[in-house]
């Protein structure tokens, strides 16, 4: 046998562990508890019950603890209805006991009614066991006689589960038992693997019995440690362990910690805001290192090691967000929704307020660091880009389905007529420009080796590469350049623009692609100072974009399919697709556009 001891001989248990539990019990009215066997029972408190155990031809009995477990139980019973036993039942299995039943038990509609006073009612386990084996019992016991403070060393703690499995007569009848003064349920069940029950009482003496069935739990050394303390930690709930493992990332970081920490400032009362807030409040305390202190194996640490990898490739974060999280946390504390739903006890709500005040001195002591390096006389002004970004952030795409004629009207007319550079990069990350027609032609003759107008395969991905084509206008921008990659080259440089060629198959004109940058992240203070952004002349740049778009649907002739947005077929694509050679792609290869009358 194992040799565990009641958890509470062992362990100081923490207050929140048995106000939880009381909580649940009293909220659920019920728990289920199953028994263990193989637990050593301490003479003290079970010899009165060991005294009459004896052998059973049912060696499950004996193994499973139910004698004398459940001798506990009937020496408290004061009523008892068994539900499920009928003809079809003790023609199906074996060993009923036939006699027992005709002499303790009488038919009362479905049920059968246990008489209490018939002799060895009490006494024969294996007419009990058959029936927590194959029928449903429903046994009522007095509260004040039932030992539980010895029944329950032997089970394997309070369990909340659904009870549908159960049938409805069973429940109905439980609650109805329950719902008497001092009065427990209990709904007995076998299996091959043991026994166990479902608990009903009513409030507050359920909550009373699910403590007790924490007390005197049977605990081995981990679980000790486990009720010893609570993990109060605002990174170790499954609220921040989903928030952080979302959709932030170094791109979004601070936008998206903005976002949340101005809903939990705007709704602290609502539960699930408020820890997103506090998680996101972490955040900003990791991004300017000052985390919390996380234990190695904790679910925290997993997510304050999150947390930490997307703030070291994000830019740093605003003093504006910083004065933010320190506002949320504020108001969150003082709603105190979430620690008022997630713990019972008075000690449970202190350490998580205790957990909320030092994350708030930990955002003072970032907002008073940035203060005093800000006014220091020798104070450098701290960068708001972790890095300058290779190239602008924020695109525009507009869609293009063209043929090999199309493209070279195209790149023509934006050389020709808006006065741009057009090139395309090489394999040793040079551009090389397309100054004529002729040029123009060898070039976009082909995509990456096959012709234009007539591409193979059905592998989307390498039909979508397409052929790039930069395009920038020397009195907007500096030219951009071309470096190497982890996937090959990209592309360095604000204010260009560039085309994304993809040519046709022999059923399908793929949609290209016309590309642009808006430069709308300049409106956020990190672009502020000085950066390649300042090179390029945004209003040249926007009257260029709007020079193209009156080519491509004047000279061009661009055509807008129906229900398209942002997508206009070209001359000779549109003539292919008029005479039924050519489909016109709908994006990704697949669905189809049509063209309006």
């Amino acid at each position: 046998m194992t040799t565990r001891r009641p958890l509470e001989t062992l362990a100081k248990i923490h207050p929140e562990h048995l106000a939880g539990v009381a909580l649940d019990a009293n909220a659920r009215g019920r728990f289920f508890m199953a028994f263990d066997g193989t637990v050593a029972r301490s003479p003290d408190i079970w010899g009165p019950y060991e005294a009459e155990r004896r052998a059973w031809r049912d060696g499950r009995i004996t193994a499973k603890g139910f004698d004398p477990g459940f001798r506990v139980i009937l020496a408290a019973m004061r009523g008892c209805r068994v539900f499920g036993v009928g003809p079809r039942l003790l023609r199906a299995v074996p060993n009923v006991p036939t006699a027992w039943l005709r002499r303790c038990t009488s038919r009362d509609g479905n049920a059968l009614v246990v008489d209490l006073d018939a002799p060895g009612v009490r006494d024969d386990l294996a007419a009990w066991w058959w029936l927590c084996m194959y029928a449903s019992p429903v046994l009522s016991c007095d509260a004040a006689a039932l030992d539980v403070s010895t029944l329950f060393t032997i089970g394997n703690g309070v369990h909340f589960a659904t009870a549908r499995f159960l049938p409805k007569a069973v429940l109905a009848h439980t609650r109805t038992e329950a719902a008497r003064t001092g009065v427990v349920a209990l709904a007995p069940g076998g299996s091959d693997h043991g026994w166990g029950m479902l608990v009903v009482a009513d409030v507050p003496l359920i909550g009373e019995l699910a403590v007790e069935g924490l007390r005197r739990f049977p605990a081995d050394e981990k679980q000790i440690r486990i009720h010893e303390t609570i993990d109060t930690g605002l990174l170790s709930t499954i609220e921040a362990s989903t928030y952080w493992t979302g959709d932030i990332d170094a791109t979004n970081f601070e936008k998206h910690l903005a976002a949340t920490l101005r809903r939990g400032a705007k709704h602290p009362e609502i539960p699930r805001d408020a820890i997103r807030a506090l998680a996101a409040a972490e955040g900003v305390a990791i991004a300017e290192g000052r985390g919390p202190d996380t234990s190695d194996d904790g679910m925290a640490h997993l997510v304050a090691t999150f947390a930490r990898q997307h703030a070291e490739r994000a830019d740093p974060v605003s003093d504006a967000t910083i004065d933010l999280a320190l506002r949320s946390v504020e108001l969150v504390r003082d709603a105190a929704s979430w620690e008022q739903r997630e713990y019972a006890s008075t000690e449970g709500r202190a350490q998580f307020r205790g957990e909320v005040e030092r994350l708030r001195r930990r955002l003072l002591a970032a907002q008073a660091t940035r203060r005093v390096r800000a006014r220091a006389p020798n104070a450098v002004r701290l960068s708001m880009l972790r890095e300058v970004p290779p190239r602008p952030i924020r695109w525009r795409e507009i869609g293009l389905h063209a043929m090999h004629e199309d493209a070279v009207a195209l790149v023509n007319a934006l050389r020709d007529e808006t006065g741009a550079t057009v090139s395309i990069p090489m394999s040793d990350l040079t551009l090389r420009s397309m100054p004529s027609d002729w040029e123009t032609r060898e070039i976009l003759a082909t995509i990456m080796d096959e012709p234009f107008d007539e591409r193979v395969g059905h592998d989307w991905g390498k039909l979508r590469t397409g052929l790039p084509v930069f395009v920038w206008w020397p009195d907007v921008c500096p030219a951009p350049q071309i470096r190497a990659a982890i996937d090959g080259w990209e592309s360095v440089g604000w204010g260009f623009a560039h085309v994304t060629l993809r040519g046709a198959t022999a059923q399908r004109v793929i949609r290209s692609a016309w590309q642009y940058p808006t430069g709308s992240e300049l409106k956020e203070p990190k672009f502020g100072g000085e950066g390649p952004w300042r090179e390029v002349d945004w209003a040249l740049l926007r009257q260029k974009v709007a020079a193209v778009k009156r080519l491509i649907e004047g000279p061009l002739g661009g055509v807008v399919p129906v229900g398209a947005r942002e997508t206009w077929s070209l001359a000779h694509a549109v003539e292919e697709a008029r005479a039924g050679r050519r489909v016109l792609d709908r994006g990704n290869a697949c669905g189809e556009l049509t063209l309006p009358d």
